[in-house]
């Protein structure tokens, strides 16, 4: 998304280019009208249809597209049918290590090799990945400076790179537990029977 792709065409020439959809944010035909250069505005699955001539003969041909982000913050869940239930296995939270834990896929051509910047709890983690074309990093974070500011259920996860932000939710119901007690000392109950 956001990146030229090109498509080069032979024994035939770009008459035309259709865009039904209006997803494209740029759309170009080389001089020669061998090739076609498109800018995709958004992710998602696109057809654009070029109009190609050879001789007296015209026809729509179809570049069925599926758009995506160069990389993207991986979300797996664990199936219902597990013990204890459905639950989120991406990006994770253990409460036992203290540690976050994420994938990143790349889905460019390219080596991302950068800084990937994790915000978790307000605390931004500086972490080097390198990822090859197509592949899928892990990459686990200690979360002993921030544990204390989490509380059970989602923990929202930030992650700067490459130009781009994305955010998924862990979820960790266990977070807190360790605390319970010291929480309780300090709670005091209201009687509310006046109002």
């Amino acid at each position: 998304m956001g990146e030229d792709a090109r498509f080069a065409i032979s024994h035939a020439k770009v008459v035309g280019v259709h865009d039904p959809q209006e997803k494209m944010s740029h759309v170009s035909v080389d001089a020669a009208a061998k090739s076609v250069s498109l800018v995709a505005a958004a992710v998602g699955k696109y057809t654009v249809f070029l109009e190609l001539q050879a001789g007296k003969a015209k026809w729509l041909h179809a570049l069925d597209l599926d758009i995506r982000k160069r990389w993207e913050l991986q979300e797996e869940f664990i199936t219902t049918f597990n013990p204890g239930g459905p639950s989120v296995s991406s990006p994770l939270v253990d409460a036992k290590t203290r540690t976050l834990s994420l994938k990143i896929k790349n889905n460019s051509p390219m080596t991302i090799k950068d800084k990937a910047v994790v915000t978790v709890a307000g605390k931004r983690f500086k972490e080097q990945v390198d990822i090859g074309p197509g592949s899928v990093a892990t990459t686990s974070i200690s979360l002993t400076k921030v544990w204390n500011r989490l509380s059970p259920g989602s923990i929202p996860v930030t992650v700067q790179m490459a130009g781009e932000t994305q955010s998924k939710n862990a979820v960790n119901w266990e977070l807190g537990q360790d605390n319970a007690s010291r929480v309780a000392s300090r709670s005091k109950c209201l009687d509310l029977d006046a109002y």
